[in-house]
């Protein structure tokens, strides 16, 4: 299963395509985010994967239309269907892009996925100190729902969604036309 935005493509993690998570989650450049293992061999991958409950873990490799280039990848994990509620994961290889305002759209469209096409209502999760641009996401939806009681953060929005992003949806609406309307699901 994919699905398309005018900006971005994301493709469903498969058997056929798990060694390009991999790859992602082992660069140089997204390893200090992870909270755990800070390389993944190909085995272990495999174990985690095969061992994964596919129906409330669904990870997704990202590429950007315009240039038709993997660019990192999103997760929802943890899904509770019945509570409404799964722990989101937006990930971007590109430096360049993890500054611009095109990493905002990155982020809203597949939070956006997930609330309109998966009713994920509530967000939750962890996320390392280190990682200052993750916390400052957090902190401008709702700045409240942090604990730093520990090594990582752990917040549970139990925010109105769409309120709490009402602003930079707005802001993404002017510069990039942004509509949270998918164009084409398989």
């Amino acid at each position: 299963m994919s699905f398309s935005t005018s900006f971005f493509t994301y493709n469903l993690v498969t058997n056929e395509n798990l060694e390009d998570l991999r790859n992602l989650r082992n660069s140089a450049i997204l390893a200090p985010y992870m909270a755990k293992d800070k390389y993944i061999t190909k085995e272990k991958q495999l174990k985690w994967f095969n061992d994964m409950d596919k129906a409330t873990n669904k990870y997704y490799l990202a590429f950007e239309n315009e240039k038709k280039t993997l660019i990192g990848y999103v997760l929802i994990k943890n899904i509770d269907f019945n509570q409404k509620k799964g722990e989101p994961g937006t990930f971007l290889i590109d430096n360049n892009m993890m500054e611009s305002s095109k990493a905002a759209l990155f982020m809203i469209t597949f939070l956006d996925y997930c609330y309109y096409k998966l009713g994920i209502k509530y967000f939750f999760g962890n996320v390392l100190k280190s990682n200052k641009r993750a916390l400052g996401n957090y902190v401008f939806f709702q700045p409240n729902v942090v604990d730093d009681s520990g090594k990582e953060f752990h917040y549970e929005a139990s925010i109105d969604y769409l309120k709490s992003t009402h602003k930079i949806r707005k802001a993404l609406h002017l510069v990039f036309n942004y509509n949270p309307i998918f164009e084409s699901e398989k």
